[in-house]
């Protein structure tokens, strides 16, 4: 499509022109459905959310460490954290890494979640395609070109690009703009070295004199209404700048500067509510120790001056912090003092208003994938839903759009009033089968842990909702369970299976190869 063509069919659109569904990134979305309903609440919502994301895949085992855990140094007896070493907490199995004081402090103010064993299923261990899917929101076999945060505000400011708000709807600090603010009308944010450059560079203006009614002016036309919209942000920007402040001090290292700006253009007033930084390196496959030790100090003291700076000024109450990194690394090190790539590993969710505390069930090293590594315990798309809903305020059916598929929050930010109630996760925990697909043997085992005794269902369902089996039924005491199923004599295909404890209830995909008849 032409870009002229573009902004004619963007300009229909606004006008509720169109007739059939939007698509983002392959998700169709009807305008009728979000038009006064979605931008009303992006417009009355002021929460804002800053993502960290953490380039080659952190290793969440040496972040939060599982010290009581034998298992643990039988994998790492060399880049394991001694348990004398670790940041102890009010969780007497897991502790920080010794470098992550700060963390260790906004978590001991009840200002820091640690969410255990974030990933999905079949990770994939490349680092292009992981962090694709991350950024998108996809699985992994789906591709979209678009990014989930992206997705949201075009969702929600149907009439952009020919309507501007007075703030730039995300902000990303530095390199060019991340595929997660990527819609299908473009750039859903704008990046920013610092405020004054990006003052200069508005300056520059496009006055060239072009004839009218010919393809090279109309083309030049579009390009010069695309600046004069970019132009109407470095005033802003700068604006917000000299109005806002630091208080309290900041190391020098490059993410602790990146989030120094991010909260002095808060506090200057910008109303933006996205921003997005990060930090490299991650990637430790050999001679981990050091490395990893300096890159968790930057990222922890980063994130507690941050938090202090916000408080000291009065503007914290509705910032959240996520960190993300597209996999963890491998349980056991390798033979050069690092760590491989990897699976599930633990993310942060840190600020005033989030449910602090540990949520999921400590790294399991018995029960693992065919490469013996973690299986995850949350996709991290239940983060993603917690963020839109409970964060942004959109409705469930509107975040289950967006993510093109339903996935429960995770009761992670404290709300007045919660769209749904979500599963007390933190006192139940149902894995994925291993293996899975079920092999032509069929046998599987199901693992899941309670927080506390309790009375247990354990029932199988085919995708018609009929019940097939009962797989356990009884009182199990707190702790890690596994149940052995065999398979034999199912028919081939997608089955589901549930815990139900108490009142809440989950369930989990199961595929079937087929086998041999009982």
């Amino acid at each position: 499509m032409k870009r002229r063509d573009f902004l004619k069919s963007s300009l229909l659109a606004s006008a509720g022109v169109a007739s059939v569904p939007l698509m983002f990134g392959g998700i169709p979305v009807h305008a009728g459905s979000y038009r006064s309903l979605a931008a009303d609440t992006m417009a009355a919502n002021d929460n804002v959310l800053v993502v960290i994301q953490m380039f080659g895949g952190n290793d969440g085992l040496n972040t939060f460490v599982p010290f009581t855990n034998p298992k643990y140094y039988q994998n790492r007896p060399t880049v394991g954290i001694a348990p004398t070493q670790v940041l102890k907490i009010a969780n007497p199995s897991m502790g920080f890494h010794p470098s992550m004081t700060g963390m260790r402090d906004l978590f001991n103010a009840g200002k820091l979640v640690a969410i255990q064993g974030v990933g999905y299923e079949n990770s994939n261990r490349s680092h292009f395609r992981s962090e694709n899917i991350w950024l998108t929101g996809s699985g992994p076999t789906t591709v979209l070109e678009t990014g989930w945060l992206g997705r949201y505000l075009e969702f929600t400011n149907p009439t952009f690009p020919l309507d501007l708000p007075p703030d730039p709807f995300a902000v990303q600090i530095g390199g060019t703009l991340s595929l997660m603010l990527q819609s299908q009308k473009g750039n859903m944010g704008i990046t920013l070295a610092d405020p004054d450059t990006f003052f200069r560079l508005g300056r520059n203006q496009l006055d060239e004199a072009v004839p009218g009614g010919t393809p090279y002016g109309e083309e030049y036309l579009f390009v010069r209404a695309i600046k004069e919209q970019s132009d109407v942000y470095s005033q802003r920007i700068n604006d917000a700048f000299n109005a806002g402040s630091n208080v309290g001090s900041y190391s020098n290292a490059g993410l602790a500067q990146q989030l120094r700006l991010v909260a002095r253009l808060i506090s200057g007033g910008l109303k933006s509510k996205i921003y997005m930084v990060y930090l490299g390196g991650f990637d430790t496959h050999s001679n981990q120790p050091n490395a990893h030790a300096n890159l968790l100090k930057t990222l922890s003291d980063a994130a507690e001056q941050f938090s202090t700076d916000l408080q000291n000024q009065g503007v914290s109450k509705n910032v959240v912090g996520l960190t993300m990194s597209e996999f963890g690394r491998r349980t056991r090190e390798n033979g050069s003092i690092g760590t491989d790539h990897g699976t599930a590993a633990v993310q942060f969710l840190f600020g005033d208003a989030v449910n602090s505390g540990v949520l999921g069930a400590d790294p399991d090293f018995d029960v693992t994938d065919s490469s013996g590594d973690l299986l995850h315990t949350f996709d991290y798309r239940q983060i993603y839903s917690e963020l839109l809903e409970h964060g942004f305020g959109i409705p469930a059916e509107d975040a289950t759009q967006l993510l093109g598929g339903r996935f429960t929050p995770l009761p992670l930010i404290r709300t007045a009033t919660r769209v749904e109630a979500a599963p007390a996760v933190s006192d139940f925990v149902l894995m994925q089968n291993h293996p899975n697909p079920v092999p032509l043997a069929g046998l599987t085992q199901i693992p899941f842990s309670l927080g506390s005794s309790a009375d247990v269902e354990m029932t199988l369902f085919d995708t018609q909702g009929q019940l097939l089996a009962s797989l356990a039924s009884g009182r199990y005491s707190a702790g890690r369970h596994s149940l052995s199923f065999n398979a034999n004599g199912l028919p081939p295909g997608i089955y589901f299976y549930q815990l139900r404890v108490g009142a809440h209830h989950v369930s989990r995909k199961m595929v079937v190869q087929g086998g041999r008849g009982r």
